[in-house]
């Protein structure tokens, strides 16, 4: 496959319209390009893609096929929240967003388990923060499980990209 659409999205940042990308999916400048490499990042795309799609749908038994049952998010509202609550979050409405975009800025692979981490910004439509940008960095955890990568967990921390602090 060389060329992936993809739907942008983050769990504790689900979108409330998908942002398509026909464009191929390559790891980033200075990250090997070999095909092995070439093909994880696709394999991650397309599980991403499916949460997307999954969430802007709200077709929650898709989520099934892309979440493993004990899916867990430490989200930016420092709070620890399962599959199921995420899940209730999404349906009543407290997780939607515009303008939302996203950079993947490593994958890495640990015998069954692929790290992603990256950034994104995006624009609440509900809740205290409506109408105002945020910038997000989040690390999710994928396992492999029968042939496909799950996700088993996600990290979200709200932060302010004009401070430094070392």
């Amino acid at each position: 496959m060389s060329k992936l659409a993809t739907i942008a999205y983050a769990v504790l940042g689900l979108i409330a319209s998908p942002v398509l990308a026909d464009t191929p999916v390559f790891p980033p400048a200075g990250a090997p390009s070999d095909p092995a490499t070439i093909k994880l990042y696709q394999e991650v795309a397309t599980a991403d893609a499916g949460v997307g799609r999954a969430i802007f749908t709200k077709n929650y038994a898709a989520l099934d096929q892309f979440w493993a049952p004990g899916f867990v998010v430490n989200g930016p509202g420092n709070k620890v929240l399962s599959r199921a609550q995420v899940i209730q979050a999404i349906a009543s409405g407290k997780l939607e967003y515009r303008d939302y975009h996203v950079v993947v800025e490593a994958i890495s692979e640990i015998g069954d388990n692929v790290v992603e981490m990256g950034h994104e910004d995006y624009v609440p439509v509900t809740g205290p923060e409506t109408g105002k940008k945020l910038y997000r960095r989040f690390t999710q955890v994928l396992a492999r499980h029968d042939g496909r990568l799950l996700f088993i967990a996600r990290q979200a921390t709200i932060y302010d990209p004009s401070a430094i602090h070392y």
